[in-house]
């Protein structure tokens, strides 16, 4: 992808991870708006979960800007992002309906602006709606259908 801009898809795997990216490029890093799921292949990165969603904005091909991150274990951070981490106001709401609305550094939690349980119904709708969407945008006929892979 050396050097190309514009809208592609893109396939990496190593030994630590696999992932899939569909969005824009800048002279061939991801950068602007895209989404991206990350598999972890094995525990040298990423202990805390085995497949994450991202879907927002990048910078030097890291989430930089608005974006929402979805974790496997059901965790959700709608928020800001800066050099790969969760990084200004954003609000984290876990899989049993726990939301905390506050202040990150460099993926640490550091003030709470707001915090409350959610209610089963508010539980019940912020779940179809994450799991719709994640169906949406995860399908492999979006990847294939969008964008043609640039080798």
């Amino acid at each position: 992808m050396t050097g190309y801009t514009g809208k592609a898809s893109y396939i990496y795997k190593d030994e630590t991870s696999k992932a899939e990216y569909v969005g824009e490029f800048k002279n061939g890093v991801i950068e602007g708006n895209g989404t991206s799921i990350y598999s972890k292949v094995s525990d040298k990165i990423y202990k805390d979960f085995d497949v994450i969603y991202y879907s927002g904005e990048w910078k030097g091909g890291q989430f930089h800007g608005k974006g929402t991150l979805t974790s496997d274990d059901g965790t959700i951070f709608k928020g800001k992002f800066k050099n790969g981490f969760a990084n200004g106001r954003g609000v984290e709401t876990t899989k049993r309906g726990y939301k905390t609305s506050g202040i990150w550094e460099n993926g640490e939690f550091i003030k709470s602006l707001e915090s409350y349980e959610m209610t089963d119904e508010e539980l019940q709708d912020i779940t179809r709606k994450a799991l719709q969407e994640t169906i949406r945008k995860n399908t492999d006929s979006i990847f294939k259908k969008q964008f043609k892979t640039i080798d």
